[in-house]
């Protein structure tokens, strides 16, 4: 069972053998190694303080923190030693981004973190701990690291912290030296070889002292020591009883509720009596209609004029849904009717107009209703009219100021529809409405965190990109004609104009052909991004990996081989059919086809009369010894290929390969050995 604490990990004491030292790495320290720096892509840090190295292979230092990027892995190892604990200080709580909970243990020991709290704790006996920041990135603004030398007992570790809680716990205890015996009381007297011996997991029903040490021949550890008190909960029958307890009490519901919204740390439930806020982390996901079983329990707080249970005492008495019942379907209210009685109810507002300047709702009565942006991934629109789904709350900063009434949106319907592409930029950013013109698919592109560009131009051949995860659109190839009738937020990127958060995408049944708006690249401008042009007589020139040039008769533009398209060429003659970008502020043009076969490869200019250059085909070098060679490309390119010795019979063969071919440069005028193939 996963163990959350109430308290404060500095309840969870354990000793340490009489020669264990401790390191503790300090950002704000003047003699801190990490480099600081606003480059958030994440670099190799490293740090070492008295034998004992602070690791991250993608990692990062703000003004006050360590910060290890998603994905990353933390190491922290010792010479000459055992690290016996690793206490991690973070910026954020539990799970949430930035806090200890986001941490996974991926070598020895054991880790732990504080649901509620800032401290994640690795115990154990290792020369090296390895931690990955799996869910997301961890910052820590103090790390202590706890180590012994070697040859002397490390102390045994408990699975459970001390602390609060509200069951009977389970506590196994680790001996992390290779021999020895673990002795145990649970009296509070000091453990000795003459105390009983650990051999299966002690069951905590009651508040207890446990101790425990590792005896090996003559040598002893120090003594490990936790203290696990076990409170009982006030049973509540439900939601209408929960609200009648005294604030900071913990409860334990006996009956189940029905979930009906989850967004992060905030869940609300229902049941006959009533609605309830749950906050903090469950270690559940819950859908509308999904019924949470009876027996788990928070504490009842009162923060800002709402009641919410506070789960960071719940102890994994959160489970997961085994029935469902029908979706909770949210009541229509007129503005005017709804009251801080409404507190946590799911509503729905029809023909509400925003006013996004003021961030409230009014409706044809005259009505009034604050709006507050509560949950990720809903983004407030632009001022019009809407259908509005929501969660009503209250806002209170203490018990002497006015309650404000205020509503949660869940969900925009916007009340527009439009009919092209144009009348949809020109809602503007935060615009929602739905599409009624079908619009066909002129390239796909997949980016490396499971989301996908779609981009698509409608009839006139006006382009956009609709925007999501993977997951949660369908999935539609090139040509691909999705169906009219679906909703969308309008939505810019670096220049580029998106649709996001779309419902209602239907799977396409039928494919189209793409429609190019330019022949020329004088003609493309910044209000053809997303749209296709078909360039005929260009040339590719300049290339550099990705990155090239395309020129006509007109003038030169930036490309970029987004779509990973096999053959990129010097080549003049050629057909290239590309989507209009925006890289910078600047046009560029992503090339979905070129056509080669009426075009002329460019041959390059060589300054060195002896140079030998193959402009197509495949091949190998053989480099002698120590010899090295210049490889030169047709666009004047060159790289050096150098021996792996000074002994003829030590060769070594490169493959010298390029989108088009080997091309090959000899050594003073003679070729070391070549390969061509037609």
């Amino acid at each position: 069972m996963r163990k959350l604490l109430l308290s404060i990990l500095s309840l969870f004491a354990f000793a340490l053998v009489a020669n264990a030292a401790e390191v503790t790495f300090d950002p704000t320290s003047t003699n801190c190694t990490w480099q600081n720096t606003t480059n958030t892509s994440g670099i190799e840090q490293s740090e070492t303080i008295d034998g004992v190295t602070l690791y991250c292979d993608h990692g990062n230092k703000g003004t006050s923190d360590y910060r290890f990027y998603k994905g990353s892995n933390a190491k922290i190892s010792v010479v000459g030693g055992k690290i016996t604990s690793v206490v991690f200080t973070c910026t954020a709580n539990g799970t949430t981004k930035q806090g200890p909970g986001c941490f996974t243990n991926s070598g020895e020991g054991n880790y732990t973190f504080e649901t509620a709290g800032k401290t994640g704790t690795w115990t154990g006996s290792a020369s090296e701990v390895v931690l990955n920041a799996t869910s997301n990135q961890v910052r820590a603004t103090k790390i202590v690291v706890t180590y012994v030398s070697d040859g002397s007992i490390s102390s045994p570790t408990f699975s459970v912290a001390a602390g609060t809680y509200y069951e009977a716990q389970t506590v196994e205890i680790t001996n992390p030296n290779g021999s020895g015996k673990v002795y145990y009381t649970t009296n509070g007297d000091d453990p000795t070889a003459e105390s009983t011996e650990y051999t299966a997991p002690i069951e905590i029903t009651a508040t207890t002292t446990l101790k425990a040490v590792v005896v090996d021949g003559d040598k002893s550890s120090e003594i490990t020591s936790a203290t696990y008190t076990i409170e009982t909960p006030v049973e509540v029958a439900n939601i209408a009883e929960y609200l009648t307890k005294d604030d900071n009490a913990v409860v334990k519901f006996t009956n189940p509720v029905t979930a009906f919204y989850q967004n992060g740390i905030y869940l609300y439930v229902k049941d006959e009596t009533g609605e309830a806020l749950i906050y903090g982390s469950v270690g559940q996901t819950y859908e509308n209609g999904d019924v949470i079983p009876a027996g788990f329990f928070g504490t009842k707080k009162y923060y800002n004029g709402i009641y919410e249970l506070d789960a960071a005492v719940s102890d994994g008495s959160f489970k997961a849904s085994t029935e469902k019942v029908t979706p909770i379907v949210a009541a229509e209210k007129k503005l005017a009717d709804i009251t801080a009685a409404n507190v946590h109810q799911y509503v729905f507002l029809k023909g509400v107009t925003y006013d996004a300047t003021n961030k409230k709702f009014t409706d044809a009565d005259g009505g009034e209703l604050a709006v507050y942006n509560r949950f990720n991934g809903i983004t407030l629109p632009v001022a019009g009219e809407y259908d509005v789904y929501g969660i009503v709350s209250v806002f209170q900063k203490t018990t002497d100021d006015p309650q404000t009434i205020q509503l949660y949106p869940t969900e925009f319907v916007s009340k527009k529809t439009v009919a092209s592409v144009a009348e949809f930029k020109a809602l503007g950013v935060g615009g929602i409405a739905k599409i009624t013109c079908p619009l066909t698919v002129t390239a796909v592109y997949k980016t490396t965190n499971n989301k996908v560009n779609y981009y698509v131009q409608d009839e006139d051949g006006d382009g956009i990109v609709i925007f999501g995860a993977i997951a949660d659109l369908p999935e539609y190839e090139k040509t691909d004609i999705i169906p009219a009738g679906f909703t969308g937020t309008y939505a810019e990127y670096n220049g580029l104009p998106e649709i996001t958060d779309c419902e209602g995408l239907a799977e396409a049944t039928e494919t189209g052909t793409i429609v190019t708006t330019a022949t020329t690249i004088e003609e493309i401008g910044t209000d053809a991004i997303c749209s296709v042009v078909e360039l005929s007589g260009a040339e590719i020139l300049d290339i550099d990996g990705s990155n090239f040039n395309i020129k006509d008769e007109t003038r030169t533009v930036p490309a970029y081989n987004k779509f990973n398209l096999e053959r990129i060429e010097a080549y003049t003659g050629l057909k290239i059919v590309g989507i209009v970008d925006v890289r910078n502020g600047a046009v560029q043009i992503l090339p979905i086809e070129i056509d080669y076969s009426n075009g002329t490869a460019e041959e390059a200019e060589i300054s060195d009369e002896n140079d030998i250059v193959i402009t197509t085909g495949e091949g190998s070098i053989i480099v002698e010894g120590g010899d090295e060679i210049q490889v030169v490309t047709p666009d004047g390119r060159a790289t050096t290929v150098k021996g792996s010795g000074d002994t003829p019979d030590r060769r070594r063969r490169r493959i010298i390969e390029t989108e088009n071919g080997i091309y090959i440069v000899v050594v003073d005028g003679e070729v070391v050995e070549k390969v061509y193939v037609e």
